[in-house]
């Protein structure tokens, strides 16, 4: 049943929930997810992932790569 409700999640549910336990990872890390758009911008310093599931969904994550933010992730939902 859980595997069932887990199929009509977002993409960040997902990844809080998979976050909960050993058996909710298991089950999300087995299912396939759909997204429809997925941005990746590079230059020497910083990298920019944005997915995109539909447009209320989106998930944009900064790495930063600084003299006085060295490897520090920005998560923006």
């Amino acid at each position: 049943m859980r595997r069932e409700i887990v199929k009509h999640t977002d993409l960040l549910t997902r990844i809080r929930l998979r976050a909960c336990s050993k058996l909710d990872r298991e089950i999300v890390d087995s299912l396939s997810i759909n997204i429809p758009f997925v941005r990746l911008k590079a230059d020497y310093d910083d990298f920019t992932i944005t997915f995109i599931e539909h447009p209320k969904s989106v998930l944009k994550v900064d790495v930063s790569k600084r003299k006085f933010r060295k490897n520090r992730a920005v998560v923006h939902l």
